[in-house]
């Protein structure tokens, strides 16, 4: 009998690759487009901007966006914000959820619970953790209609980052990575046609993301 050719054992499908590539450019100025130290804002975000809110979970909790501080209370600041929209404070209930709502005449803002990385002492659930609060925040980005930048902060920085600060920008980068891949594909096309900025408030943190962002773009 003729020699069989060997039959080939069926080949699983690759892992899908993301469709869209992210690029992340790292600009010398915060959300709001002032930087540390500046007078006025020399990029204020348009009706077309969605800036990210790192907010703290216990102002969304009990709807006083007022008592917030940083780069929160400038933003609500901004808004002239009272209140949270009901859309937020349903969704936002755990550190890592995001929401998205478009505040007329000004911009859009994914309101982010920002996870308290100094209470967690194991480096990948802290990576993990950051990772999860980006995706939610890309997610949340993606489901909406109106703007076409995302202005990204470190989220998780200043008193939340804890022992991580000096980690931070390599995370964040890492974070960014992984939240995009793990995205769904309609998802990720979303990003087809959108600007992604990682604004960084203070000059002497530009230089740490500029170097740790490159990993991210292309």
């Amino acid at each position: 009998a003729p020699t069989q050719a060997p039959t080939e054992a069926p080949t699983e499908a690759p892992t899908q690759a993301p469709t869209v590539r992210l690029t992340v450019n790292v600009v010398p100025y915060g959300v709001l487009g002032s930087a540390l130290g500046s007078s006025g804002s020399a990029h204020p975000p348009g009706d077309n901007v969605a800036i990210v809110d790192p907010a703290g979970l216990q102002f969304i909790e009990a709807n006083e966006p007022a008592k917030a501080g940083g780069a929160s209370g400038a933003i609500y600041g901004e808004l002239e914000l009272t209140s949270f929209p009901e859309a937020v404070t349903s969704s936002v209930v755990k550190e890592g959820d995001a929401a998205v709502h478009a505040y007329p005449g000004k911009f859009s803002v994914v309101h982010v619970a920002s996870p308290v990385l100094g209470r967690i002492g194991d480096n990948a659930e802290a990576q993990e953790t950051l990772t999860n609060a980006y995706r939610n925040v890309f997610r949340a980005f993606a489901s909406q209609h109106v703007a076409t930048e995302l202005r990204l902060l470190p989220i998780s920085g200043g008193i939340f980052a804890g022992h991580f600060s000096e980690d931070l920008p390599q995370m964040s980068a890492d974070a960014v990575r992984k939240a995009f891949k793990s995205l769904a594909a309609n998802e990720q096309s979303f990003f087809s046609g959108a600007q992604v900025k990682m604004c960084i408030f203070d000059p002497e943190d530009f230089p740490t993301y500029q170097q740790a962002f490159p990993s991210v773009s292309g």
